[in-house]
């Protein structure tokens, strides 16, 4: 997958510029980004995507080999960038224990972003101790290195929702799994992909508030699901009180089907 990003120095770049009006610094960005997605490109191709560039534009750009045009500086940072995130890639499956090719690959998935600085780092960094969320030996959780059950939730986040997780995405969805185990971890992002959000901050949002009601397992999550679902047909106009268990027939089929696609998920797992 590619990557959508590249380190942009703002300083060098203003600097560079001081001597363009502001259409051509407009043609300059446009031509760092395409080269960022589409790799070099024709004179041609270039002019096609921001009009005809001046010669102070043109300076900023060599040819290569294939007569193709690039900015030097642009090139370096991509390169730089994709590999540091294959050291990356090959870290976390070294720590998740998971064969290429197997039960629960995550060949072609577990490239991830890299955190340019460590200010950067700090600043996406949640404090478990505020929140009670643990995933190292001696803290309560389980560990997390070498961990399948782990592997299976970054499986299934990476395989749907994105392929770039961030340093702190994985942080967090470590120490969760070692809270409240895969089984709950995994049920928050299919909650996730059924409401069409699937974006971390959303998931981060429901496993934030299975932690607050102090849930332990997927059975925790189901009876207090269960338990909304009553609260809310009890306020609705006309409603009825549900009889006999209390679990309506719509009810129990949801959650036997839960209950089955967390099994075949989990079957599915390392």
């Amino acid at each position: 997958m590619k990557d959508p990003a590249m380190l942009f120095y703002t300083s060098d770049f203003l600097t560079g510029v001081q001597l363009m009006g502001m259409k051509e610094r407009g043609q300059y960005i446009t031509l760092l980004c395409l080269q960022q997605q589409r790799g070099h490109m024709t004179q041609k191709e270039m002019e096609k995507a921001v009009g005809k560039m001046s010669g102070e534009l043109l300076s900023k750009f060599v040819r290569d080999e294939d007569g193709k045009l690039y900015n030097k500086r642009a090139d370096y940072e991509i390169k730089r960038r994709e590999a540091r995130s294959q050291r990356q890639r090959e870290n976390i499956e070294k720590r998740w224990n998971i064969p290429n090719g197997g039960s629960g690959s995550l060949k072609g998935n577990t490239m991830v972003l890299p955190l340019e600085t460590a200010t950067a780092i700090e600043t996406e960094k949640e404090d478990f101790s505020n929140t009670g969320v643990t995933g190292e030996k001696g803290s309560g959780g389980r560990s997390s290195q070498g961990d399948p059950e782990l592997g299976r939730v970054m499986t299934l986040y990476c395989n749907r929702v994105s392929a770039y997780p961030s340093a702190t995405c994985i942080e967090l969805l470590k120490g969760y799994t070692a809270e409240m185990g895969a089984d709950v971890v995994c049920h928050a992002i299919e909650i996730a992909l059924d409401d069409n959000k699937p974006q971390w901050r959303y998931i981060q949002g429901i496993l934030r508030g299975y932690h607050a009601q102090g849930v332990k397992s997927l059975d925790d999550v189901l009876r207090e699901e269960q338990a909304h679902q009553k609260r809310t047909d009890a306020k609705r106009p006309g409603s009825k009180a549900p009889s006999g268990s209390g679990e309506t027939a719509a009810t129990a089929d949801e959650l036997a089907q839960m209950r089955a696609t967390l099994a075949k998920m989990k079957g599915a797992g390392p």
